[in-house]
């Protein structure tokens, strides 16, 4: 076998283009603080790779030529995998001494294209990067069938069982089918839970589905159980204007409404090597590559968050936790049905899922979060007062000059924003409705704010937010100073935006 040695393939890099949220920004997939900040903290105490030694009573480096790996991820290094690729690149360099490279290769399918997961887990088969991590889910699209009993509807409705699971020997078992689609499973990774939430309203009964559109990532056994609750699935950008509500994870960066007791099923990441890579790798570099993945998955067992966590993080950026009744949830559940059954059909399928079972029946009861942690205790007082004095009904009007003079330059952002617009704040929520002379991607939208000592919050669909000190009128008109968004790369945009008054024409609707 000839050594696979000092290769390098990198593939080129999309250019950013317009988010889907009145173009403001890039719909960014998922971004949990704490890992956040473990991942920075992973980056400074980090040495480059040429300068990595092994510490004593670490592995032997591996003998021979240098190699590098290309690792293809659909994710920035600011998402919630970014720290599963960095950890993995970290372990591989201090194993090997550094003899062995890998270099990730971020954000590889362009923005706003469907089917993101199957784009990498195709060039990762294809030969186009070394390896990959794609969520488990995405390849019964690419006719693997083994990973699919970790997707049966309402199985696996906690992260002890997930985390049981993978660290068994079934986790073999379930990478078994992915020399099928061109490639080879080198581990298989918890992410967490996966709930439904809706926009304006919540995602409780199969008759919140029923003839709506909803969100998801291209998955076949995700979008039959979506499907058999009614629902029209789409895997475009989350748009609370042409969407009802998705499936997704307290980790992503959007708000919502989510059903806290409901877990539609929970999410995976497989580390997979091209077929060809695998064959051409001496048995001591692929031993090292396990040994490192194997690292990686015992790291997030110890410090990816818990739901609790997670739900915390969700409510600290907007989003709102409720739960289903009894009723509501025996009918999703007799609704899955159908999917489990056809599931069931194949022998290997039903055997993972009945070893699975025997997991879940260890844990009876899930770790369900019903509300925001701060629900239960919050009180009407001065908080409470602070944030209904805002309610009512405003307009207000975006203008070209605004925008450019801000420094706004692209024509088709601008033109996104300006127009004018109705807002409604509710106690926390608002809605707006935009009217431009022209075509407009997102006339409507929806989401949440805060309001604090002053300052206001106001919660973007895509989990960004713009913050502001707000001075009130005497006739309740507000006007915005020292306006920040989260997102640098849309901070003009920003200022133009909120540039103009918001002049109050009424009090809610009885």
């Amino acid at each position: 076998m000839m050594p696979l040695t000092g290769r390098l393939r990198l593939g080129k890099l999309p250019t950013p283009g317009p988010g889907d949220f009145r173009g403001r920004r890039r719909q960014r997939r998922s971004t949990v603080a704490g890992m956040r900040v473990r991942l920075s903290r992973l980056l400074a105490g980090a040495t480059t790779v040429s300068a990595l030694t092994l510490a004593p009573g670490c592995a032997p480096p591996v003998d021979g030529p240098g190699l590098v790996l290309t690792l293809a991820t659909p994710d920035k290094p600011s998402d919630s995998n970014g720290p599963h690729v960095q950890h993995f690149v970290d372990e591989v360099a201090r194993l090997s001494g550094g003899s062995i490279r890998i270099e990730p290769v971020w954000d590889v399918a362009s923005d706003g294209a469907h089917g993101w997961d199957q784009t990498t887990a195709r060039g990762v088969a294809d030969g186009t990067w070394d390896l990959g991590l794609v969520p488990g889910r995405a390849w019964d699209e690419l006719g693997v069938t083994s990973l699919r009993a970790l997707d049966t509807p309402f199985l696996v409705t906690s992260t002890d069982v997930l985390e049981q699971v993978l660290d068994s020997d079934l986790r073999e078992e379930l990478l078994a089918g992915l020399p099928e689609a061109g490639v080879v499973g080198l581990d298989l990774y918890p992410e967490g839970l996966r709930h439904p939430v809706g926009f304006e309203a919540p995602l409780l009964g199969p008759e919140d589905y029923r003839g709506q559109v909803i969100r998801a990532p291209r998955s076949a056994t995700t979008w039959k159980l979506l499907e058999a609750l009614g629902a029209r699935v789409v895997d475009d950008n989350p748009s609370p204007a042409k969407q009802r509500g998705m499936e997704t994870g307290y980790d992503i960066g959007t708000t919502g409404i989510a059903t806290g007791n409901v877990v539609l099923f929970p999410k995976t990441e497989t580390l997979v090597v091209d077929a060809e890579v695998r064959e051409r790798l001496r048995g001591d570099q692929w031993e090292l590559l396990r040994d490192a993945a194997a690292n990686t998955r015992d790291w997030l067992f110890e410090e990816l968050p818990t739901e609790a966590e997670a739900a915390a993080d969700f409510c600290d950026r907007g989003g709102r936790i409720v739960t289903a009744s009894p009723t509501q949830l025996e009918q999703l559940e007799l609704a899955g049905t159908g999917v489990t059954a056809r599931l069931r059909e194949d022998d290997q399928t039903r055997r993972l899922i009945d070893a699975i079972e025997g997991y879940a029946r260890s844990h009876p009861d899930p770790e369900v979060v019903p509300r925001c942690p701060t629900a239960a205790t919050e009180t009407s007082g001065p908080r409470d007062e602070a944030i209904h004095r805002l309610d009512g009904v405003y307009t207000t009007r975006v203008t070209r000059h605004a925008m450019r003079a801000a420094g706004v330059t692209e024509e088709e952002r601008i033109l996104e924003n300006v127009g004018t617009y109705t807002w409604t704040l509710d106690g926390g929520v608002w809605t707006y409705d935009q009217r431009a002379d022209h075509f407009l991607s997102n006339p409507r939208g929806t989401g949440t704010y805060s309001f604090d000592d002053g300052r206001f919050t106001l919660y973007w669909g895509d989990g960004g937010n713009t913050a502001a000190t707000l001075e009130i009128a005497p006739d309740g008109s507000i006007a915005f100073r020292d306006i920040v968004d989260s997102n640098p790369e849309v901070q003009a945009e920003s200022e133009g935006f909120f540039s103009a008054p918001w002049h109050r024409v009424g009090d809610l609707e009885e």
